[in-house]
């Protein structure tokens, strides 16, 4: 699986923390912010794509918000 920025992961070791979107990829490592567990630096080989839209942020940066509205039911 080639990974690029933008796209739509998840932690095959940690499943729980959702999907992700792909910061950056610089060699051996990728940056993935996840809505939950904030961005994380990660091996590719514990990423597998995910058929599921990740969530948009406004900035990259460690405040970022999710721009992930509530519904109501």
């Amino acid at each position: 699986m080639a990974i690029k920025e933008g796209d739509s992961v998840t932690n095959t070791k940690c499943p729980h923390w959702g999907t992700g979107v792909v910061l950056s990829v610089s060699g051996a490592s990728v940056e993935v912010r996840f809505q939950e567990v904030g961005a994380k630096r990660l091996r590719p080989e514990v990423l597998a794509a995910s058929s599921e839209a990740a969530p948009t942020f406004e900035k990259k940066g460690a405040k970022a918000r999710s721009r992930v509205r509530a519904t109501k039911s």
